[in-house]
């Protein structure tokens, strides 16, 4: 059986491009919410980072 025919939630592929085009972990991934996404600087604000402080993370296109 082929795995390219299985239909995924649109939000899989969505933490997937995160994980691939950000170097973001799982979790980190899993815990970003919409306020922290900046499509105009193409960032998402991570919050606690190294050190407890927030550190952006660039989105590749």
């Amino acid at each position: 059986m082929c795995g390219r025919n299985i239909r995924r939630p649109p939000q899989l592929r969505l933490i997937g491009e995160l994980l691939y085009g950000s170097g973001l972990r799982l979790l980190k991934a899993l815990s970003i919410r919409i306020e922290d996404v900046d499509l105009d600087h193409r960032q998402i604000m991570l919050s606690r980072g190294k050190g407890q402080r927030d550190r952006p993370a660039l989105l590749l296109r």
